[in-house]
This record gives C-alpha cells, structure tokens and sequence, in this order.
C-alpha cells in the first residue's frame, strides 16, 4: 500500500483552494447506510467516502478513487473487478459503452467514466445543432493533495470540493436521497488529509514548496534541468504541485491553470492516430466573439477551419475548457496535470490516453516539434521520464 500522509485541513480553506473531488465511483457490494446520510453526527467523511451509496446503484466514492492506486482509477483495477464480479457497482448501464448497455469495453481498455456536460449557448455539435448537452469519457482523477487544488476537474468546471462531491453523486450514484451539506462537509474534510508525501503536507499547512528533488543519476539530474522554471517542461509544470505556469513562461501569466496540449489527439500534432482512441473525432461549432479571435481569425487559414455565419466549426475529440466557456480560443486547453506522486497515477492526460510516461514525453515530443520546431531526442525523452519518477 502506498504510503499516506494525513493532516488536518479546515473545510473552508477547501472550498477557498478547491479541489478534484470525487468523480464516480464503484464497490464490491452496496452496504447497509444505516447511520450513514442520516445520522451524519455520528459518522466520519471516511466512512461517507468508503461506504455511502446514498440510497442509489451501489457506487461509493472509494473504490474508483482506489488508495492503493494512488486514488485513481486505471484499466488494470477496472479489470480486476470486472473478473472477480462483472456485476460490480462499477460496471452499471449509465457507464457502459452507449449509455444504455452492457458492454464496457471502452471502461475497460480506458477506465474512463461517462459524463455529460450541458452546451453553453455559444457551442454546439456541428451534425446535431439541436443538442444541448455533450456526452464524454474522462478519466477519474486522484484526490491526493486536493488542499493545493485550486482548479476542479480537468475543465475547472466545478467551483468547490463540496459542488463537485454533488455532482459526482447525482451523477454517477443514481441516488434515491441527496448528500445533505453536513455530508458534503465531513467528505471535503477527508479528501483535503490526504496527501502523497510529507513535503506537500507541509506546503498545504503553510510552508515551503517542496521544491525539485536534486536527483542521483545522470540521466535524472539532466532530466531535472528541463523542469527549472525556465524549462520546457518546467514552463507549464511550476508550483508546489508541478501544475502551473511559471514566471518565465513565454505567453501565459504566472499561476495559470490551464495549458493547449492536445491530448488524446496527436493528429492535430502531426502524429499518428490512436488505434484505439477513448473518443470518436466530433466537429464542434463555437459562436466567434466579437472583436475577433484566434480561432477565427488566425486558425482556419492554418488549420483548415471552417468559418460560416459568425460559428468556427473545430475538429476534436474533447473540446476541453471550451465547453465550459463557449470560447473557440478556450478549446483543447485543460487543467495542467499535477506531477507530484506521478509515477503512481498511470494513465494519463483527462482521457487516460497516454498508458506510461513514456507515452506523455513521446507526446510532448509532437508538440514541441509542432510549436517549436524542434522535438525531444530519444535521450532527453528517457531523461524527462527518470526525473518524473522522482517527483
């Protein structure tokens, strides 16, 4: 079991700083909730995170946020439940392959969860103008460090630990009552303890940024250089949590959250094509803002996009931030990973798309080439790799 670090962190410096949160969950039996939900005094969060199906299909928030997998969930786990019991809470209709089902392939291979996101008036599917809402697979994210975590969700679509708890619930519980706020509380509380090792305690109660580890090897030291503030990695991987940009970064501010990484979709980078993508490519419409935009402006000549009656029509397969903005310039920005206890929370990216670091490096080689104009050699990509270990 890996080991945990455990301290204190008072509620509303949660919903101050924000946090993952639960994001779906799953267990081996639904347990009796007798004294849970209802007499609330009495029962601790890690009893509500462990135990509380709030009535509904069986899921409880602990075992897809797994504490031997670092809080996460991965297709190795997925599996395991599915062999030892195919009719684990995980595997319920709502998460199938269509929604409706009994096929699970796509959580099985990606151990990505099905959630649907409502269209801001400013979007729209470009075959299907008349949806409202937009259904996808993401991963389901760790809650180690949550007390650092000042972005919720991938797409920073949530506005606090106690909102997203709820919305996981209703979403992915099916749940016949609703967490009440004392509820809500107590599982904020114990999402906000949980931390990957005793230096990020030590920066979630007030003190240093743990910094980088000096490293032992050559390969790791060369390794280290590349997440200096100034680094290529580095840039965009700043803070006591590695995830966000730094002072040296070259167009973000100091601070931002969100970074244009096109994961999930190396064809944009000139990549090969997934063999077996967790999403289909779509085309989005995004309304232009007025004043003019990238997207609108700059990107159809570069990318081939389509402008018609004031809508850039976009090619993804997750618009990202986009759909929670409506913004056409906000589409394939994500919240930028943490990289601490990184080692332990394979795979990756909001899509699980990348299976080992190897595979997120190898990316990054498309990117800076595409960017850039120069990628990572074959030495530097091992180089990044070692260092990542350590972190």
């Amino acid at each position: 079991m890996t080991t945990r670090f455990v301290e204190h962190v008072s509620v509303c410096a949660i919903v101050l700083a924000g946090s993952i949160g639960a994001a779906g969950c799953s267990g081996s039996e639904p347990v009796e909730e007798e004294n849970i939900a209802t007499n609330v005094e009495a029962v601790s969060g890690g009893h509500l995170f462990d135990d509380a199906t709030f009535g509904g299909n069986g899921r409880r928030c602990a075992p897809c946020h797994n504490e031997d997998n670092a809080f996460t969930m991965s297709p190795e786990v997925a599996q395991d439940l599915y062999d030892e019991n195919p009719n684990d809470p995980l595997f319920r209709s709502i998460d199938s392959d269509d929604g409706v089902g009994s096929s699970y392939t796509r959580l099985l291979n990606h151990a990505t969860i099905r959630i649907v996101l409502p269209l801001p008036p400013t979007a729209r599917l470009h075959d299907d103008p008349t949806a409202t809402v937009a259904v996808l697979n993401r991963a389901i994210p760790s809650i180690d460090n949550v007390a650092l975590e000042p972005v919720l969700m991938s797409d920073g679509r949530e506005s606090s630990l106690q909102s997203q708890a709820t919305s996981a619930i209703n979403a992915h519980f099916q749940p016949a009552t609703q967490p009440s706020a004392s509820d809500l509380d107590k599982i904020a509380q114990y999402e906000g303890k949980q931390f990957s090792s005793h230096a990020i305690k030590v920066a979630a109660n007030g003190g240093p940024d743990p910094g980088l580890p000096k490293g032992k090897t050559a390969s790791e030291k060369r390794g280290r250089d590349f997440f200096l503030a100034g680094g290529r990695c580095g840039q965009c991987h700043s803070g006591p949590l590695l995830n966000q940009t730094s002072d040296q970064n070259p167009i973000h501010a100091p601070g931002d959250r969100f970074e244009f990484i096109f994961a999930g979709f190396p064809e944009f980078l000139g990549g090969s094509p997934p063999a077996d993508p967790a999403e289909d490519i779509r085309i989005w419409d995004f309304k232009c803002p007025e004043g003019g935009s990238f997207s609108c402006d700059i990107a159809p000549e570069a990318f081939g996009w389509v402008v018609e009656d004031g809508w850039v029509s976009i090619p993804a397969r997750d618009p990202g931030l986009g759909l929670i903005t409506g913004n056409p310039d906000d589409v394939f920005a994500f919240n930028i990973t943490s990289l601490r206890n990184i080692g332990a929370t394979a795979p990756y990216f909001h899509d699980n798309s990348a299976d080992t670091l190897e595979d997120v490096v190898a990316h990054y080689d498309l990117f800076f080439t595409a960017f850039e104009g120069v990628g990572l050699t074959p030495q530097e990509q091992s180089d990044i790799v070692a260092y990542m270990k350590l972190l």
